[in-house]
């Protein structure tokens, strides 16, 4: 039996979560999964809820106490024989090199977006850049799941090819509820309220649609440090009676339900989980087709944003507005085609499987 240890370090709950989810709650046959989360954040809360097993370490949520929680996640590896560490994003790699060391665990690293686009500060996403491509030194692999990641990675920091291993996003099927019924029409956006998702410029298109009579309603979910900012730009555009801010959401179905389209409108993105829950539950999508969403969605499986600029936001929502049910099916159909054969759960297990398998090999030689 192989045993690996997960470590997420992350305090928000996106789609990097939900990764984790899948490969964490998955019944294996010959692979013992552990986690290692921060305590008091919303993913604590969900993995708390939903795991009846004892296979996790929750540590402080508190920088000065950082050594301290290294050493006991160390003992954790000790006493439950971990073989493999599989750290997600740039804060959970260090950790996870620095546990590798101390222990002789092999490490292998999820990258799920590009650092340089995920914080504000970009003198910071370079300086994260630069830490990836020296961490991979002490990875077995890299893992990224889109296959510009992989470019980037490649082109931009030189990094051999070899050491990547491309694995796309896969989840289960959302088993389909009743709508919900409204009266308007009801985008949502689903998703961290960050700078790199361009909530800005979504509530700038909405503005000029308002302006021009839509009578539209669009419903944002998710948390992240802009949600006052973003809401202070709601009053600032009078928009409070179209637009409604929903917090963290745990089933995005709650979300779907009650809405006729997810839009995602971000500046770069990996390849978003809340794209393949859109594509399973059969939500037509209005998209910016940016980063890893270039080969995830076809042209005929979404209405395209020629850019995410909000005047060509503004256009796609009226595109897609104009389509009639016919035509909505239509492209629904493809992009759950385009799920099932390519983003299924099974196909991802597998593949983090082999993986993991193969790494084993080198462990035992």
């Amino acid at each position: 039996m192989l045993n690996v240890l997960m470590i997420d370090l992350g305090r928000d709950y996106g789609g990097a979560e939900k990764v984790i989810e899948n490969l964490f709650f998955y019944d294996y046959s010959d692979i013992n999964m552990h986690l290692v989360a921060l305590k008091d954040t919303k993913f604590f809360n969900v993995i708390k809820s939903k795991n009846n097993n004892q296979n996790y370490m929750f540590i402080e949520n508190d920088k000065k106490k950082i050594l301290k929680s290294l050493f006991k996640v160390k003992k954790y590896i000790e006493d439950n024989k971990i073989d493999i560490i599989h750290a997600h994003g740039v804060i959970s790699e260090i950790f996870g090199v620095l546990l590798s060391k101390m222990t002789k665990c092999k490490l292998v690293t999820t990258i799920h977006s590009r650092a340089d686009f995920d914080t504000t500060n970009k003198i910071k996403g370079k300086l994260y850049c630069w830490i990836q491509k020296y961490l991979l030194n002490f990875n077995e692999r890299y893992i990224v799941v889109s296959d510009e990641l992989e470019k980037f990675f490649i082109n931009n920091l030189n990094v051999k090819k070899e050491k990547l291993i491309f694995i796309k996003n896969g989840l289960k099927d959302l088993i389909k509820r009743e709508k919900q019924e409204h009266e308007n029409v009801v985008i949502c956006s689903i998703g961290r309220l960050t700078a790199v998702k361009a909530h800005n410029k979504l509530l700038r298109s909405l503005l000029s649609l308002s302006n021009d009579g839509y009578d539209l309603k669009c419903l944002i979910a998710g948390i992240g440090e802009l949600e006052n900012e973003l809401k202070k730009q709601v009053e600032e555009y009078n928009l409070q009676e179209k637009v409604e801010f929903l917090g963290f959401i745990e089933d995005v179905r709650d979300v779907f339900d009650k809405s006729d389209y997810l839009i995602i409108q971000s500046d770069m993105e990996g390849l978003p989980v809340i794209l393949l829950e859109a594509m399973s539950y059969k939500m037509p999508i209005i998209a910016y087709r940016v980063g890893g969403i270039k080969k995830l969605l076809k042209e005929n499986q979404c209405i395209e944003l020629k850019s995410n600029e909000p005047a060509d936001i503004s256009n796609g929502i009226k595109q897609a507005l104009n389509k009639n049910r016919e035509e909505l099916d239509l492209i629904v159909d493809e992009a759950f085609l385009n799920f099932k054969k390519n983003y299924d759960l099974s196909i991802f297990i597998k593949k983090h499987e082999d993986l993991y398998n193969e790494v084993k090999g080198g462990i035992n030689e």
